[in-house]
């Protein structure tokens, strides 16, 4: 086992005490970037894009709803799931923890951006085109005020990006499929460009927290190996 799970772990995980300390300061800046884009998307150009892929519709919004299908978390949770069950079972505790961090990642993710979706209530790309409705009802609990942020891109971006901690010289590829599925959300214009941004942001913050507060137990995993 232990020939298996040593490349699975990225050299950041036996990083130095104070290159961990770093994450901290990594979340604020591109938080920080991320919420100019987002406001800049809200105010400028959202529904410009949005008109622009209506007007467009054709091969591209067929593939993009196949590969939409990628952005959906029981892709990711019950497979995790099995492989933590299954690990627990055969006593490997470092494939334990890696199945149980790709998992928190996913589940705490959505759940995340689910509560966001509720609190902005803002309306999807469709509400405009069929009503002309653009904007945010907060509070509202119905799935047509329900697209920031991008659920599907959350999703996307969470698994490239625990993915990206556990076999790191694959993290372009991750990247690139996490982005061509949260872009598929605006090609089907279900989510503004902006909500997948949020999507992102929401990832990317919920994974660095999880990976930050498990480095201890994935140290001792990879020292049990």
């Amino acid at each position: 086992m232990s020939h298996l799970a040593a490349p699975l772990l990225d050299t950041r995980l036996v990083a130095s005490s104070s290159a961990s300390s770093g994450w901290r300061l990594r979340v604020v800046v591109l938080s920080s970037l991320c919420a100019l884009s987002l406001l800049s998307g809200v105010f400028l150009w959202d529904l410009g894009i949005a008109d622009y892929f209506h007007a467009h519709r054709g091969v591209a919004y067929r593939i993009a709803e196949v590969v939409s299908w990628a952005g959906q978390a029981g892709w990711y949770l019950v497979p995790s799931a099995g492989v933590w069950w299954a690990s627990r079972r055969l006593h490997w505790p470092l494939l334990r923890r890696l199945s149980a961090f790709l998992f928190l990642s996913v589940a705490a993710s959505a759940l995340a951006t689910n509560v966001l979706k509720v609190l902005f209530g803002r309306a999807r790309p469709w509400v405009w085109f069929s009503d002309g409705f653009y904007g945010f009802h907060p509070m509202n609990f119905k799935a047509a005020f329900q697209s920031f942020p991008s659920g599907h891109a959350t999703t996307a971006f969470a698994v490239a990006f625990a993915l990206s901690v556990i076999f790191p010289k694959g993290r372009t590829v991750f990247l690139i499929g996490g982005t061509l599925v949260a872009l598929s959300r605006v090609f089907v214009y279900a989510h503004f460009l902006s909500d997948v941004i949020a999507g992102a942001l929401v990832a990317y913050v919920t994974v660095r927290v999880i990976e930050h507060y498990q480095l201890a137990d994935l140290r001792r995993a990879s020292r049990v190996n």
